[in-house]
Formats: C-alpha cells, sequence, structure tokens
C-alpha cells in the first residue's frame, strides 16, 4: 500500500469523525443547528479527496 493511499485512508476516517463526532455534539447540545452544514461540508469534503487519494492505482 502506497503513502498516497494511507493518507486517503486516512482522510476518509477523520470525515467519518466528523459526521459521528457532529451528529452526536448536536444531539447533546453541544453545538447549534447552525453548525451542522459546515460540519456536513467539511465531512464530504474530506470524503472526496480521501476516496480519491485512497484508489488503488
Amino acid at each position: 500500500m502506497s503513502r498516497t493511499q494511507v493518507v486517503g485512508q486516512a482522510f476518509v476516517a477523520l470525515a467519518c469523525l466528523v459526521f459521528v463526532g457532529g451528529a452526536a455534539a448536536l444531539v447533546a447540545g453541544v453545538v447549534g443547528a447552525d453548525a451542522v452544514i459546515p460540519l456536513g461540508v467539511a465531512g464530504l469534503v474530506c470524503v472526496g479527496v480521501g476516496g480519491a487519494l485512497a484508489r488503488p492505482r
């Protein structure tokens, strides 16, 4: 596995953390509903970049 694929998988893992952490923070009342869209966009960017980098060459 190349270093680029490992970095891509790390970005996908970060996206999972952003999605789950954002949902947990929303349910716990730590963040408001106005913070959900920026968290979702950040998670989608991480999925896109990670998915592009993690593909086998």
